[in-house]
């Protein structure tokens, strides 16, 4: 059965609505250090809507391959907030930051795809692969430890993925919703970075830790969001 327009935005709404309670909800236990096991649930549980959220545009009578990409990047998304967010094995954070590479190369994809051009995939590929290799190489030579590097590779894809969106916007200027999600899933991982580094302390560090989901839950609800694009009208090759 098929969502009509009016019902769709309905949903959104509705949708929009739930999360902005989460999110609100959530923040105050964080920044009054109010049981963290129930914050950390709340915000997996705020991923999870926006995954769902996802999947409407897919049962769309208009629905074209694209739409596909989001919910599959959204469904990773989950698996690795689980190793990030609800896992309490720090051993296993690299699994997370590895299905991230995931994410972030079916964004890569997925962009590639709208814009359209083989040539513009082929040389953006082999760049990110060179860029990554070198990066693995001198990160190597320095001896920083391999969750390091997994997520020095990670954030250059999220910042290639961010800069190549741009020119997503010439197609439907409605894609400025999934940059702007991409570049503040950007300043969630800035803020990661800022949390992890020895520099900060006392309430800069907490700040920059409370930071990461302030920027990271709007970035998931707009990358999905972006999926309810209409691409009737796009013609798009593989």
């Amino acid at each position: 059965m098929f969502l009509s327009s009016t019902l769709k935005k309905v949903f959104l709404i509705l949708v929009l609505l739930v999360e902005l309670f989460l999110y609100t909800l959530f923040l105050y236990f964080d920044f009054n250090d109010i049981n963290i096991e129930i914050s950390n649930w709340l915000k997996y549980v705020g991923i999870i809507i926006c995954f769902l959220a996802s999947l409407i545009p897919i049962f769309s009578p208009n629905s074209a391959r694209p739409h596909y990409f989001i919910p599959f990047s959204l469904f990773f998304t989950l698996v690795s907030d689980y190793f990030l967010l609800i896992n309490t094995d720090k051993n296993l954070y690299i699994f997370g930051v590895v299905i991230f590479i995931i994410v972030q190369l079916s964004y890569f994809i997925y962009i590639e795809t709208l814009k359209k051009n083989k040539t513009s995939f082929l040389i953006s590929l082999i760049f990110r692969i060179v860029l990554s290799s070198m990066l693995i190489i001198i990160l190597s030579i320095l001896q920083f430890d391999l969750l390091s590097i997994v997520s020095a590779c990670y954030f250059v894809e999220l910042l290639m993925n961010f800069i190549t969106s741009l020119s997503l916007i010439k197609i439907n200027k409605f894609f400025l919703i999934f940059s702007i999600g991409l570049l503040l899933f950007i300043g969630c991982d800035i803020s990661v970075g800022l949390t992890n580094l020895d520099l900060f302390e006392g309430h800069i560090k907490n700040l920059a830790s409370n930071l990461m989901w302030i920027f990271y839950l709007p970035s998931q609800v707009l990358i999905s969001f972006s999926n309810y694009i209409n691409f009737k009208n796009i013609v798009y090759r593989v």
